[in-house]
């Protein structure tokens, strides 16, 4: 698997359960918690990251099992 087909969140607090990117076509970013929905977004690729912000890679995680498939 290469870096590409890793998912991360991007958590910009670690003791905060509300510190999360969030994506969505209605509302844009915003940061909420890492509940994944059919509208919202949680997980991105390093690329997606990369797009968004560069300086957003310092806060990626690596999201458990980490692959597209999760």
């Amino acid at each position: 698997m290469n870096e590409a087909e890793q998912l991360y969140y991007v958590r910009f607090i670690k003791n905060d359960s509300h510190s999360f990117l969030n994506s969505s076509d209605l509302d844009g970013l915003e940061i909420s918690d890492n509940e994944e929905t059919e509208y919202i977004k949680t997980k991105f690729t390093m690329p997606e990251i990369e797009a968004i912000d560069p300086r957003y890679k310092a806060f990626a995680v690596l999201v458990k099992g980490g692959g597209q498939d999760e």
